[in-house]
């Protein structure tokens, strides 16, 4: 039996194909969407976004094709941050969300962490529930014509970013600030909010 799920998602070495119980291939992301699909009973609409970890792509195009193949929409938000991730799944009427990242792990990594409409992360039962979906491989069978779209949005950034400064009520200008970014994606939207105030 697979168990990929830890205490703050999947995070495991990106390899495009191993046996290892260490790794995760784009097979395994395949099979999770699946999985995630067929947990929401192919229905509804799952928003995914990404970090800069160049293995996000392929795990990001297995993921879709998943829970498309089980008649889930998806809306794709590129590079964003995990908060942005979270806050987009309100705005866009999201029943699920999908963060591909190994925050802090070093680059060979990656991972992906499941949120709840609330922008809450999913808990450990609904955890379990996707990999015994995912050991069981009784997945939601659809017709060619129930296939799930994908649509990209292209400014959930700049909502994200209006979405905090239209909070913020004093005025930054004598603010000294020393930022660590990380190599996070994160960096531009500090930068835009600075500006901004």
């Amino acid at each position: 039996m697979t168990k990929f799920f830890g205490t703050s998602g999947i995070r495991r070495v990106f390899q495009n194909y191993s046996e290892s119980d260490v790794m995760f291939t784009p097979q395994m992301a395949l099979e999770v969407g699946l999985s995630l699909g067929t947990y929401l009973n192919g229905k509804g609409t799952v928003v995914i976004g990404k970090d800069i970890r160049i293995s996000a792509l392929p795990i990001e195009y297995a993921l879709i094709s998943g829970l498309v193949s089980t008649g889930c929409n998806v809306k794709t938000l590129g590079i964003v941050t995990t908060p942005t991730l979270a806050m987009s799944q309100k705005f866009l009427k999201a029943d699920c969300g999908v963060m591909i990242t190994a925050s802090h792990n070093t680059p060979e990594y990656i991972g992906l962490k499941i949120w709840n409409p609330s922008g809450m992360g999913y808990v450990p039962e609904q955890e379990e529930e996707i990999e015994r979906i995912y050991n069981d491989k009784k997945f939601v069978d659809i017709n060619w014509d129930e296939v799930g779209k994908v649509t990209e949005i292209h400014d959930i950034n700049d909502i994200h970013i209006s979405n905090i400064t239209d909070r913020i009520k004093f005025d930054g200008s004598s603010l000294n600030v020393i930022v660590d970014p990380g190599n996070l994606p994160s960096i531009w939207l500090f930068i835009v909010i600075i500006l901004i105030l």
